[in-house]
């Protein structure tokens, strides 16, 4: 099934138009990036970035398999800024929670917390602290075979391996999903 979808403020003459677009945000965080209404489109081929189902499952989302997916991109107020993870899935939601996302401030060098549209498909591993939770952190990995694995690993406050382990020695445990397009 297609799914259309158009921002409606530039259809107003100004200075409504612009009365519009200003308030387009997230409280008192106005989005300024272009396209200012922002994008459905988040799928880069051949990167980490997009929309991602648990490997072997149905592709087509529907109420009831809705936790089996997963997105990965860029924030929709402040792409520049933040990379995001939403899901459902009881492996990666907190507690009272029927979906979380997990918002992530960017980094321009080294393997963490880089944009999902610069992790290659050669399996290097990639670490994710999200902020706001001092006490959960991501392996990510994007591999030649197209697919993401990720592994939520909990931790001490302020202890992430991100951090207190070299990147040479971050490896996926075993206990990792992975996820498809």
């Amino acid at each position: 099934m297609a799914r259309w979808a158009i921002c409606p403020q530039p259809l107003f003459i100004p200075p409504l138009r612009d009365i519009l677009l200003d308030k387009t945000g997230r409280l008192n965080v106005r989005r300024v990036a272009e396209p200012q209404c922002g994008t459905m489109e988040i799928d880069v081929d051949g990167t980490a970035q997009g929309m991602w189902v648990l490997d072997g499952h149905d592709v087509t989302l529907t109420a009831e398999n809705f936790d089996k997916f997963f997105a990965l991109a860029p924030d929709d107020i402040q792409p520049e800024k933040y990379h995001i993870l939403v899901t459902a899935h009881p492996s990666f939601k907190l507690p009272n929670d029927q979906y979380h996302i997990y918002r992530f401030p960017l980094e321009e060098s080294g393997r963490v917390n880089r944009r999902f549209s610069e992790l290659e498909g050669d399996g290097t591993v990639h670490c994710y602290i999200p902020e706001f939770y001092q006490e959960i952190s991501f392996f990510m990995a994007y591999g030649a075979d197209n697919k993401v694995s990720i592994e939520r690993i909990n931790h001490a406050t302020g202890d992430s391996p991100c951090h207190s382990l070299s990147a040479d020695s971050w490896e996926l445990s075993g206990e990792e999903i992975i996820l498809m397009r």
